[in-house]
């Protein structure tokens, strides 16, 4: 069963990366008479030519001034864009050309998108797919084929799906019916990171929720006084941040400034423990990776100074879906002890494992907190804020409290059709210090417990919050601010 449409819409969105999605925005504005002298002096001419980017069907093309980009498969390929080469360069801060290795990275946290010289585009884009119902079915099916990392634990049989739904759509399908084809045969992937954006409006995402967010769901289900959904959801989580305020903390959260309200809440729960929510782990989809980071750099900055003499930490991602891998590592770089290398991902695809990079911790040049710390996860912590969860699990002072996240580890690749319509999958295996991969089973906590229990929230409880005081070795704070206390 599908819910709420609205509500996977706009939290599916917080969950893409902008990777070649930006490239595609920048090509777009591009302009056709650009002169190749404008690209910087070391890149002009080192950047002529065809550039792969092996394990993602990736390849860029620059003749002269212009770089286009294309997205094959074995059997298909799609001209996304193409645009002027100097557009594309400058929109990203870290560019390194090395004789036949190109890199471009977002920030200086970020994992390098790396790029090799070959010698030709494939020779499937020679005739790229036209707007037909079957073409852009089949590049579809394709895609997925090549690239999609697990369908093996996610026990999808993606043979039998092409032979069940190709047969639906003939010469003469309509746009509707190619939608209908392209859900059903996404329909049974039960991954937040796989999508089909119709016309660049309506999401579907066949994911199931997971965790509370479930529980919500059934909850809902079982009542008849909030007629809609996404209202009863929207009610059950204002109260609950209510209560933790009133019951726990005694006043409103700190938090930060205009520019990006709420997008981390602190304060100090009963007399020493700091508690610390990230509602997600970006700042919007326009600015730099760099600008990002800036920002969480000077907020974290404020909410840990105000925070530096607790006795401990709860940093609270159980309402966060997700965002930038490289601000994942900036948050958990501020209570690393030492450098680790924590996190690798590698591209899989009809090939096997493409080439591994790793994401490596290490203390913040920026004010760093080092006093024990738990960390609240639930079956929505997905994406970007599990790859946070690895990192902060690796520290010697991290408890991981609450639900498993929701098992959905992988950057999302980007796919266009000529149509307009978009789709996406998942095409990175991440794995932890020791080799172990969580994807379709998310990251067990050390301590298992509700994370917003209804009996507890009825009490103006917080589940989660008095597990955590129980780990710490502290009494709850909640009678010292409830109404009974």
């Amino acid at each position: 069963m599908t819910h709420s449409l609205a509500v996977r819409a706009s939290s599916l969105a917080s969950r893409l990366p902008t990777s070649l999605v930006l490239l595609s925005s920048i090509l777009l504005v591009a302009c056709s008479d650009d002169d190749p002298d404008t690209l910087p002096l070391n890149i002009s001419n080192e950047l002529q030519g065809v550039w792969e980017r092996s394990g993602y069907g990736s390849f860029l093309q620059v003749e002269n001034s212009r770089l286009s980009v294309y997205e094959a498969t074995r059997a298909t390929c799609h001209l996304r864009d193409s645009g002027a080469a100097a557009d594309f360069i400058a929109a990203f801060p870290e560019v390194h050309v090395d004789d036949d290795l190109l890199q471009l990275g977002e920030s200086a946290l970020d994992v390098p998108m790396l790029f090799n010289r070959v010698d030709a585009l494939p020779a499937v884009c020679e005739e790229p797919i036209d707007s037909s119902a079957a073409e852009m079915f089949d590049h579809v099916w394709h895609s997925f084929n090549d690239h999609y990392a697990f369908f093996n634990e996610r026990g999808v049989d993606w043979l039998a799906q092409y032979d069940l739904w190709r047969p639906t759509l003939g010469e003469q399908s309509t746009q509707g019916e190619l939608e209908a084809a392209l859900i059903g045969l996404l329909s049974p992937i039960d991954d937040t990171h796989v999508s089909l954006t119709v016309d660049g409006g309506s999401v579907f995402n066949p994911a199931e929720f997971k965790g509370f967010f479930q529980d919500l769901i059934d909850e809902f289900e079982s009542q008849d006084v909030i007629a809609d959904e996404a209202s009863y959801i929207s009610t059950v989580i204002g109260q609950w941040r209510q209560d933790l305020q009133g019951n726990y903390i005694g006043e409103a959260f700190s938090t930060t400034d205009d520019n990006h309200p709420g997008l981390l809440e602190w304060g100090v729960l009963g007399d020493s423990v700091g508690y610390l929510r990230i509602a997600q782990l970006y700042t919007d989809f326009e600015s730099t990776g760099d600008e990002q980071l800036s920002v969480f750099d000077s907020v974290l900055d404020v909410a840990l100074t105000e925070l530096a003499e607790t006795s401990g930490l709860i940093i609270d991602v159980r309402l966060t879906p997700g965002g930038r891998d490289a601000v994942s590592l900036a948050v958990a770089n501020r209570f690393a002890d030492t450098e680790r290398a924590v996190v690798s991902k590698a591209a899989r695809d009809y090939q096997g494992l493409g080439a591994i990079q790793t994401l490596t911790i290490s203390p913040s040049e920026h004010l760093n907190y080092q006093n024990p710390v738990v960390l609240i996860t639930s079956g929505f912590s997905a994406s970007a804020t599990e790859v946070l969860t690895l990192l902060l699990r690796s520290l010697p002072q991290v408890t991981h409290l609450g639900e498993s996240t929701n098992g959905a580890l992988s950057d999302v690749l980007e796919r266009g059709l000529p149509n307009g319509w978009e789709f996406t999958l998942s095409n990175e295996v991440y794995l932890d210090a020791s080799g172990q991969s969580f994807e379709a089973v998310g990251i067990p906590p050390e301590v298992v417990v509700p994370v917003l229990d209804k009996a507890a929230r009825d009490r103006g409880e917080d589940s989660a919050i008095n597990a955590a005081f129980d780990v710490l070795g502290l009494p709850s704070p909640y009678n010292a601010f409830s109404p009974e206390g």
